[in-house]
């Protein structure tokens, strides 16, 4: 019995480590997401598509856009998107798909 109540203890002090080093892993990737809140430049600005993007076929107001293409992003949207121009089309773009390019003035 003795061994038996070694082992709890043994597993309740590791999950203790374990919880407190996760919340500081919440933290340190919280701090990283606000940072990334400041290098957004102000609108309208130029920005490079990530990722190819065919949008849904029921949602004419996104913007179909493909991998190395740049478009001029007017306005960010409370959704998460970004209303975007691309050859003249405008439609919406989630913020995932676009990388700001740094303005070279």
């Amino acid at each position: 019995m003795e061994f038996h109540n070694d082992r709890t203890s043994k597993g309740a002090s590791q999950s203790s480590i374990g919880s407190s080093g996760g919340g500081a892993e919440r933290f340190s990737s919280a701090s990283t997401s606000s940072d990334n809140i400041e290098l957004q430049p102000r609108l309208p600005a130029k920005a490079k598509v990530t990722f190819d993007r065919v949008p849904n076929a029921y949602d004419p107001t996104q913007l179909r856009v493909k991998k190395g293409q740049t478009v001029l992003v007017t306005q960010k949207m409370s959704n998460g998107m970004y209303k975007a121009e691309l050859d003249g089309q405008i439609g919406s773009v989630p913020h995932t798909y676009l990388r700001f390019t740094a303005v070279s003035e």
